[in-house]
């Protein structure tokens, strides 16, 4: 009897648990370092393709390492030796890999041979995943043998991507190949959590089952209304990402649903979310109506427009044009302030090629409908109306970036060359003069590292802080003026390379060369250099960008109506206030909150488009008010809050770099937790935490176990 209950314990522990029918799956053996039992690579030529034992392993003690050097993929493939099965029969297969390298990608297939063990087909249709710095698997798949199939071999082929540099590695560990004799069990949810993308709430999830999920979805609701049925837009590996479109003060609650194969069917539990963040999206328009792609030039951030195609780019090569850098930087970004829990986003579009300039307009290419309009390098003068259009548009709070080049640089032979044309449009209106033919300082070569610090958003922005040179390859030179603002000046001079200001209630800004923006990968045929990465010209460009954009409600980067600089010596504050036009004001007070009350402390009249207050007792963090008093009796108050670096600790998360800034501190421990509560940095520091390795999301850091710093890392 007992024989018989032994047997039949066998008879289930074999149909319940099934033999992976791979020899050697795990690549812990191996004959030396480059030959692991039981598997065939198709070339050990280290100038092609070869493997390798390696101890950067999911499982066990080894994994293969596959180093590829070729671009012809019949010559990158690894292969089990036969495996006798059933024809007409299925199997599943699955294996682990960690693909780190954004150039190259793997997939498992399938070789099914006869009785004699000639090839018969293969196939390669089974799933392929992308990179990450973690070990993931090829999704399981279920796949039936050929009638006539008795044998099949497991095989691995790597492939190579648009920039290969030809040379890269993936690793491969712990590969399945057998029969699907399991018991059913129901899918399993695991690992919920959730991340506020700007006007989103990304919910992802892992959705496991012994077989295969076939459905899952995802129900929310908001404010206790109606349940919302919506499925998943994104999967890697067993991950499920779903996306809920979210507004300010909502309470979000939602739960997933998953069924298998089977149709077992699993319910997670319900979780909640309350939207407390303010999001903002600011759009801008690149222009490409004045012919900018003409000779030797390629001034667009893609050839698809309005919109550039793909919609969600990964790389900045995923665009196609000279200054596709600048619009991918853009439409990446995700600018975020812990203290206001304010974030911003961008969206950018381009204006066709036969599209008028036009404002208050039906059009949705309207400049009404953008908070910033880049013109890079015009080849053809603005009719009338545009530039009667874009004036109005700037009055009335819009912005626009000018882009010049040398003189003589008209590359469609018209007579116009960009200089000319933004004379010919009235920049001097803003107090921007291009230099002109025989006026000098023009079609000059130059640098500069001297910024003026009259805009702290530009020169130490959310896109970091302009330290360095900044370049020029024969570029026109801004002159000087009352009306405007010289940024990137040339030291010694009356010229800048980079000057902003205010129109009404717009902004403007220019720039008298275009090389700063080539980042080098538009059309083949065109001669493009990589400026964009030279110097300070990234940090620059974007900072501008970003500072024509924000108006006084976007408090991410302190009240960009006026710009001030601190004489810690003195304990004194000086307010630089920049009025442009400056002939429609005639005073200017400032206020220092004491106690409750506002106390006025300095005044001045308006004589110029700039205006020194002072605060001459700053000891600790202050709040102050500033009311600008206009010729016609109204009043633009403005409110600050201003904490001196040599009395107050600071902390900044830098998104581009991936670090925690620390100024100000003693050496203290520190821990990062996520939205669960765990911990997933600890240690000490006085000064900086390198975020690296921290995978994206939201964090806490804390400090001494008193002091939280929320954060966002998104790249």
């Amino acid at each position: 009897m007992k024989k018989i209950i032994i047997f039949l314990f066998l008879l289930f522990f074999i149909k319940v648990f099934p033999e992976n029918l791979l020899q050697n799956s795990d690549f812990e053996n191996w004959n030396d370092d480059y030959h692991p039992l039981n598997w065939f690579p198709d070339s050990l030529s280290v100038d092609t393709f070869y493997v390798e034992k390696s101890t950067n392993f999911y499982s066990g003690n080894y994994s293969l390492k596959a180093n590829v050097f070729t671009k012809t993929q019949q010559k990158t493939d690894i292969l089990s030796e036969f495996i006798p099965v059933l024809p007409n029969k299925v199997y599943r297969i699955k294996s682990y890999l960690l693909d780190n390298d954004q150039y190259l990608y793997a997939k498992i297939y399938l070789n099914h041979y006869d009785t004699s063990h000639a090839f018969i087909s293969n196939n390669f249709t089974l799933d392929s995943v992308g990179n990450s710095t973690q070990w993931q698997y090829f999704p399981e798949t279920l796949i039936t043998t050929p009638t006539n199939c008795y044998y099949v071999k497991v095989g691995f082929r790597f492939y190579d991507l648009a920039g290969f540099s030809g040379s890269g590695t993936i690793y491969i560990d712990s590969a399945y190949f057998g029969d699907t004799l399991t018991q059913s069990t129901s899918p399993v949810i695991s690992n919920v959590g959730h991340t506020q993308y700007g006007t989103n709430l990304v919910v992802s999830a892992d959705i496991t089952d012994d077989i295969q999920v076939i459905t899952d979805s995802l129900y929310y609701r908001k404010n206790n209304s109606n349940w919302i049925q919506i499925f998943h837009d994104s999967l890697q590996v067993s991950k499920r990402f779903f996306t809920i479109p979210i507004d300010s003060n909502e309470i979000i609650e939602y739960y997933i649903i998953a069924k298998d194969n089977d149709n077992n069917r699993t319910v997670s539990s319900i979780y909640s979310f309350s939207i407390t963040t303010k999001s903002k999206i600011k759009k801008i328009l690149f222009d490409y109506t004045k012919n900018q792609t003409a000779g030797n030039a390629d001034w667009v951030i893609d050839r698809d427009y309005p919109q550039p195609v793909p919609l969600d780019p990964t790389i900045e090569t995923d665009w196609d044009g000279a200054i596709s850098s600048w619009g991918f930087e853009l439409d990446t970004a995700h600018i975020y302030n812990p203290a206001t829990t304010e974030s911003i986003f961008f969206e950018v579009y381009t204006l066709p090629p036969d599209s008028s300039i036009r404002y208050n307009s039906t059009s949705p290419m309207d400049l009404k409908n953008f908070d910033l309009f880049i013109v890079c390098e015009p080849q053809n003068p603005f009719t009338t109306d545009e530039k009667n259009n874009i004036f109005n548009y700037i009055l009335n709070g819009g912005s626009l970036f000018m882009v010049a080049d040398h003189v003589s640089s008209d590359r469609d032979n018209d007579g116009w060359d960009s200089p000319e044309i933004w004379q010919d449009f009235g920049s001097d209106s803003f107090g921007i003069h291009f230099q002109q033919v025989g006026e000098g300082s023009n079609n000059s070569s130059d640098s500069t590292n001297y910024y003026s610090s009259a805009n702290d958003t530009i020169t130490d922005g959310p896109f970091g802080n302009v330290t360095g040179y900044f370049y020029f390859h024969a570029g026109t030179m801004i002159s000087q003026s009352s009306k405007s603002t010289q940024i990137a000046i040339l030291e010694g001079t009356q010229y800048s390379f980079l000057t902003i200001a205010r129109y009404g209630k717009g902004k403007v800004a220019g720039c008298g060369d275009s090389s700063p923006f080539d980042d080098g990968t538009g059309n083949t045929s065109d001669n493009l250099y990589d400026g964009w990465n030279e110097g300070v010209s990234r940090k620059l460009i974007l900072n501008t960008t970003y500072w024509l954009v924000i108006d006084s409600t976007d408090a991410v980067q302190g009240l960009n109506e006026t710009f001030y600089s601190c004489a810690q010596k003195s304990d004194t504050l000086f307010f630089n206030i920049n009025l442009t036009p400056y002939f429609t004001y005639k005073t200017v007070k400032l206020y220092k909150k004491i106690f409750s009350d506002y106390t006025l402390i300095d005044f001045s009249n308006v004589n110029g488009n700039i205006v020194t207050l002072k605060d001459k007792n700053l000891k600790t963090k202050s709040e102050y008010k500033i009311e600008l008093i206009k010729n016609n009796g109204s009043v633009e108050k403005y409110f600050i809050e201003f904490s001196p670096s040599t009395y107050e600790n600071k902390i900044s998360f830098d998104m581009l770099k991936n670090v925690i800034t620390l100024s100000n501190f003693n050496e203290m421990s520190y821990k990062i937790i996520d939205l669960s509560g765990k911990t997933v940095i600890n240690g000490k520091t006085k000064n900086q935490i390198n975020l690296n390795n921290l995978k994206n999301g939201v964090y806490f850091l804390i400090l001494n176990k008193d002091f939280k710093f929320r954060f966002i890392k998104i790249r």
